[in-house]
Formats: structure tokens, C-alpha cells, sequence
């Protein structure tokens, strides 16, 4: 499933699934969490936009089965602590907004082989968490985008083998940062929309250009190079100047 349509799916599940089976029971006063049953995907959505991460997780603890994707968002966590999401199966988790500075490296202990997409879109972060990433074996996705991180450090992606979709929107690049990618050996599908790159060529992408199938540029003020690029070099599956 595209991470671009995820939101919109749990927004329409709120206001249309159900909230039985898998779910806890509505307490008689707000949590700091929305679980929806979508019965018929067979999946639970779980959106959270209050309270601390311990009251957070107190409710997500409170579902009985896996959680297909966790939304936690405006909640302010400075440092993600070591075993931050143990006692639950999650596939898929967003962390926009929530001012993370740091993430220590067992805070998804316990996701290792079940998180399969993970978004740390809008946060506060200057250094890639890798040791913590690379527990997770059955990552693919990754957001990193409009964080801090220094992108000139060929070794930022070090041990993350296992990712083939990357984003790094609205990160203030005005350059494909190709040679911090490098190490992504699987690495197919790659998210460089709402940036400041003004000049793509073939040699932008260093090795990437043998592996890339997907790549987005929408929302970049960038020089007409890429055509060339497209035709003599690789045959991208699907590109994308615009949303």
C-alpha cells in the first residue's frame, strides 16, 4: 500500500468502520486514541494525537490483535526509550510531528519482524538511528523527510539493507544526496518531492541509476536534464514531477 494514500484510508475508516472485535470497548471518557476495525481488510487502525507516550501506549496495549498501522502524532517525545512499543504487533507506523530528538537502540524491540513501514516524517532528528533501524528486519519503507540529518554522510543509511521505498521530502536538499544512498542495495522506489534540487542529471544518482524504478520530483524547481536520464540510462518503471 502506497504511503501517500494510507492517511486518507484511516481518515475514511473512521468515519466508516467499526469500532468492535479487535478494538477495546469506548471508555466513558476520551482516551488519547481512535482504534478503528476495518472487518473487512481484517486490520486495525489505531490514530493517537494526545496525551504522553506512556497514556498512548497504555491504550494501544488495550487491542487484542496485530494493529495494521498506528498513527501517533503531536505528542511530544523528545527521546524514544528502549522498549518503547514492546507487548504489541505493529506493520505499519507513522510518527509525524512529534519533536523526536532521539531515538534509542531498542526502542522497537519487539517489532523486529513485524514492521514493515515506518515514518519519522517532521521530527527533530540531526543523526540517522541506525542501530535501532537495522533491528527491524522486515523494514521496506522508511520516511525520513524534513527532519535534521546531515545528508553529505555516506555512511547515513549504513545497515539498512533491507529498505527498498525511501523518502525524503521537504528535507531542504538541493541535491540528490547520492552518495548517502549508496549503501541501499534494494533500494527501488525513491521520494525526493518538495525539495530545492534545481539540476538532475545522470550522474545525480551515482550507482542508483542501475536499481531505481520509482522516483518523485514533484514540487522541485529543477533544470530539464532528467529526460536524458530516463531514456539513455534506466528504465524507471514511473516517475513523478507532480503530487
Amino acid at each position: 500500500m502506497s504511503p501517500y494514500i494510507s492517511l486518507l484510508l484511516l481518515l475514511l475508516l473512521a468515519l466508516f468502520g467499526s469500532s468492535q472485535a479487535g478494538c477495546p470497548d469506548t471508555p466513558a471518557e476520551p482516551g488519547p486514541c481512535s482504534c478503528v476495525d476495518a472487518s473487512g481488510f481484517e486490520a486495525i487502525y489505531i490514530i493517537c494525537s494526545s496525551g504522553t507516550l506512556q497514556e498512548v501506549m497504555a491504550a494501544v496495549r488495550d487491542v487484542n490483535m496485530e494493529i495494521f498501522e498506528l498513527q501517533i502524532t503531536g505528542v511530544e517525545m523528545a527521546t524514544l526509550p528502549h522498549d518503547a512499543f514492546a507487548g504489541v504487533s505493529i506493520r505499519r507506523m507513522s510518527l509525524p510531528g512529534n519533536k523526536i530528538r532521539r531515538i534509542t537502540a531498542h526502542a522497537f524491540r519487539g517489532l523486529e519482524d513485524s514492521l514493515e513501514f515506518l515514518s519519522l516524517y517532521d521530527n527533530e532528528l540531526t543523526s540517522m538511528p541506525t542501530k535501532a533501524l537495522a533491528s527491524l528486519h522486515s523494514l521496506c519503507g522508511l520516511d525520513v523527510g524534513r527532519n535534521r540529518l546531515d545528508f553529505s554522510n555516506p555512511a547515513l543509511f549504513n545497515g539498512l539493507n533491507t529498505l527498498e521505498f525511501v523518502s525524503l521530502r521537504d528535507s531542504y536538499l538541493t541535491a540528490v544526496p547520492a552518495d548517502a544512498l549508496a549503501s541501499l542495495v534494494g533500494l527501488n522506489d525513491l521520494d525526493l518531492g518538495m525539495n530545492s534540487i534545481t539540476d538532475v542529471d545522470v550522474e545525480s544518482f551515482g550507482a542508483l541509476r542501475q536499481q531505481l524504478l520509482t522516483l518523485r520530483l514533484y514540487g522541485n524547481r529543477w533544470v530539464l536534464k532528467f529526460t536524458k536520464y530516463i531514456t539513455q540510462r534506466v528504465k524507471l518503471r514511473e516517475y513523478f514531477t507532480t503530487k
